[in-house]
């Protein structure tokens, strides 16, 4: 029993302990409306295109150049996370940055940056559709300080705990039976 108390609580404080040390992160959100004079089916294209340039090197490289974000492109495109309500117009992105005002200024930058980049593909020319990708509202970023969740991994680590000491409690005297067994019959056969 006092082992099954030890792992309880070990695991619970080893969780609790390295999920304290863990930084608090930003994370900070941005509307983007696209306005175009193209069809319905043009404009679908547009969209999807934006959103298949949301994770590009390319575009992360650009956040990273305008924001001076010290951050590599795989990181910055990793912690890009983009939704869009089905058939709309509409993207929303989030940015989690150890620092707030870092995560506000990528979320800001990423309009005119993925803009820019579609065009430069060439699928908007002079005489095709024009579009811009507007924020819904400039000063509607908004910025989240998230805490690492200490009590909830405390939490599961005296779940955990609680669980690997009452296995090594039950799994323990199964692995000494055989021991005891062998020793009783040499003992009988002894005498």
């Amino acid at each position: 029993m006092l082992f099954v108390i030890l792992a309880t609580v070990v695991v619970a404080v080893a969780a609790g302990l390295l999920t304290a040390v863990q930084p608090v992160t930003y994370v900070s959100r941005a509307t983007f409306v696209l306005e175009s004079t193209a069809s319905a089916s043009q404009t679908e294209t547009l969209v999807r295109n934006m959103l298949a340039l949301i994770p590009d090197e390319a575009v992360a490289g650009d956040l990273k150049r305008i924001t001076g974000a010290p951050q590599s492109v795989d990181d910055i495109t990793e912690a890009l996370a983009v939704s869009r309500p089905p058939g709309a117009s509409v993207i929303t992105v989030a940015y989690t940055d150890e620092e707030a005002v870092r995560s506000r200024q990528v979320c800001d930058a990423l309009g005119p940056v993925l803009q820019s980049r579609v065009q430069s593909l060439g699928g908007v020319t002079g005489t095709g559709p024009q579009f811009t990708l507007e924020q819904w509202n400039r000063n509607a970023t908004s910025t989240e300080r998230v805490a690492p969740p200490v009590v909830r991994n405390t939490l599961v680590g005296l779940l955990v705990g609680l669980a690997v000491g009452l296995a090594a409690s039950v799994l323990a005297p199964v692995g000494t039976l055989p021991t005891r067994a062998v020793k009783g019959r040499s003992e009988s056969a002894g005498r």
